[in-house]
């Protein structure tokens, strides 16, 4: 799982260490360092969810659906020219929308969203109050719609102790096993004081219990606190300006650093895979083609990147919004392993490592 900063702009700033980052992009320019932070993650491996949100200081953002579309295909555009891609970023819609408009507007968004987006990223909604249960439960019937790919969720108010961070995750992974959606938590720590040992035991508390249940990211407010004059209590952050405030920062360094995927190379060298490659990393890409994502290999797993293997990859390419070339580079490589459901990523991982160690 992945884990750092949300509420990016107006109240929060990324930081070495961590390994998400939820980035809000305001209208007016209210966020000024949206784009210096986006690239900040982008050229530091840290997984960006990047939030199209309505406040505005003094009310909310009510585009139109043309303005809301325009407004998203200028902020992929501008984004891929940065470097993000689908492995390294993707996009949520609004916060705590429950505040100022009903569940079907809210939907109307979500649509146009990830119409606008059109495959180059992938779209997470919710991100309602924690206690807004009923909104959640109306959404999760929309996934059948293909409308979003990941549901975000708040762990915040209500959240005061164990048994209702239990209580709330049972909640969420019975709705998991029912559709089989992507699960996301965009912002954790229910305003716990994590200079003390108790606040932060209760958010790593939030942070393992999320990761048990499947959450692909873990984002709190309160990794990096910015001055901003609008807010300054301190004892909810770990770091204030760039400085660590909580004697637990380190504890926590170690937590984001445990739960990080195990996707390094290390020492394994793999090649890019192509028409003509042999050998046992083709052999891994013919079975994971096959295996999570339904492409029929009549003639077995051979390990010869042919004709066949070629169409698949572009296919597998193209649906997923990756540069439609026909190589497996680590873009693709990447996308196949963090995309697994069946077997999961972990599985695909270790077998790619054994595979290569016998070459």
């Amino acid at each position: 799982m992945l884990i750092g900063g949300s509420c990016g702009g107006r109240y929060s700033r990324p930081i070495s260490g961590i390994t998400a980052y939820e980035n809000r992009i305001l209208q007016n320019s209210e966020h000024k360092y949206f784009w210096q932070d986006s690239k900040y993650c982008i050229d530091n491996g840290i997984y960006l969810i990047v939030n199209i949100d309505t406040y505005l200081t003094g009310g909310r953002w009510q585009p139109t659906n043309e303005q809301l579309r325009q407004f998203v295909i200028d902020t992929k555009t501008r984004l891929l020219s940065l470097g993000a891609n689908k492995s390294n970023t993707r996009f949520t819609v609004d916060n705590e929308s429950n505040e100022y408009c009903d569940f079907e507007y809210y939907m109307n968004m979500v649509r146009v969203v990830h119409d606008a987006l059109n495959g180059d990223f992938d779209l997470g909604a919710g991100n309602f109050h924690t206690t807004n249960r009923h909104w959640y439960r109306l959404l999760a019937e929309q996934y059948i719609n293909n409308c979003y790919e990941v549901f975000d969720t708040h762990f915040q108010d209500g959240l005061n102790n164990k048994y209702d961070i239990d209580d709330y995750c049972d909640f969420l992974r019975d709705f998991k096993n029912t559709h089989g959606f992507r699960l996301a938590v965009t912002e954790g720590n229910n305003f716990y004081n994590v200079s003390v040992i108790n606040g932060h035991n209760l958010l790593k508390y939030q942070i393992n219990k999320a990761d048990e249940i499947g959450c692909e990211q873990f984002c709190y407010p309160y990794v990096n606190w910015m001055h901003n004059g609008e807010e300054s209590d301190s004892n909810m952050a770990y770091c204030w300006n760039w400085h660590p405030v909580s004697p637990y920062w380190q504890d926590m360094l170690s937590l984001i650093a445990s739960k990080k995927p195990i996707l390094e190379l290390d020492d394994m060298k793999l090649e890019l895979l192509k028409i003509g490659s042999k050998g046992n990393q083709v052999k891994w890409l013919q079975e994971i083609l096959e295996q999570e994502y339904g492409f029929e290999n009549i003639g077995g797993y051979d390990g010869a990147f042919g004709n066949l293997t070629d169409k698949q990859v572009r296919e597998y390419q193209q649906a997923n919004g990756l540069k439609v070339d026909g190589i497996i580079g680590k873009d693709s490589t990447f996308d196949l392993i963090w995309n697994a459901k069946e077997y999961g990523r972990d599985y695909w991982w270790k077998k790619l490592k054994i595979y290569m160690a016998f070459e």
